[in-house]
């Protein structure tokens, strides 16, 4: 298997998500030497044995298109056949489409280690009361929940739910939620990359955060995505451009 610049590309992407070098070493069981020698060139090929059984499937997360994307396309034809087959959009194929999603509160989240096991792995060890929750948007492998509490910085309610997408990177202009390295803080922040520079705007409070791309992995302990967002309406009111409680 010949190291492309695809792969380079996605082993520094990889790089970035876990920490450095040395981290995504030990996550695909091999010598950090050895990545070494893909990016400067020394070594130009991988046996296919190595590329099989260790790099391929913790390498394609980071490859164009995110996580399974070739599948997902066939995958997403079938569905919008089941579509044109129903005459109604019925709760029964909305339990199809969107599976359950695991949640488990910010609290609970702040002792998540992701160079120990997946976020997903995690919640579903520590589930929030409810156990799990349904979402509008299409649900993928390596989603899970997080609900809001006082441990989290963020403008909204506690008891909002955050769908969160792992395996996928940020968009520029998105929402995501990260946990800051010295702090120990969790986020819910607006996500901006520009000039090789990241920048986190807490939706909560006026302070950002910001430093060169390539200091990612001393700033941050984890960030991803956040595609959803669910909060109880009918629990909360609003009051002075916030949503507080209602009395009980």
């Amino acid at each position: 298997m010949k190291v492309t610049p695809e792969i380079l590309d996605a082993i520094d992407r990889a790089s970035d998500y876990y920490g450095n070098i040395t981290l995504l070493a030990q996550h695909l069981g091999i010598a950090h030497s050895t990545i070494l020698f893909w990016r400067s060139g020394k070594t130009t090929n991988i046996s296919g044995k190595l590329w099989i059984e260790k790099i391929h499937q913790k390498l394609k997360p980071f490859m164009p298109g995110g996580i399974h994307y070739k599948e997902m396309e066939s995958l997403n034809a079938a569905k919008y056949q089941l579509r044109d087959d129903r005459a109604s959009y019925g709760s029964e194929q909305v339990s199809k489409e969107n599976p359950d999603v695991p949640i488990t509160a910010f609290k609970d989240f702040t002792d998540f280690d992701p160079l120990v096991e997946s976020p997903v792995d995690f919640t579903k060890k520590h589930p929030a009361p409810s156990g799990s929750m349904k979402f509008a948007c299409e649900v993928k492998d390596g989603y899970f929940a997080l609900s809001s509490d006082a441990s989290v910085k963020s403008s909204f309610p506690d008891g909002t739910a955050f769908l969160i997408a792992w395996g996928e990177y940020p968009r520029d202009g998105g929402v995501v939620a990260a946990k800051l390295r010295d702090s120990g803080q969790i986020l819910i922040a607006h996500f901006r990359k520009q000039d090789g520079q990241i920048r986190l705007h807490p939706l909560a409070g006026k302070k950002a955060y910001e430093w060169p791309a390539k200091e990612n992995s001393m700033n941050l302990l984890w960030m991803y995505p956040v595609y959803e967002i669910r909060i109880d309406l009918a629990a909360n009111k609003w009051e002075e451009n916030a949503l507080l409680p209602f009395a009980e």
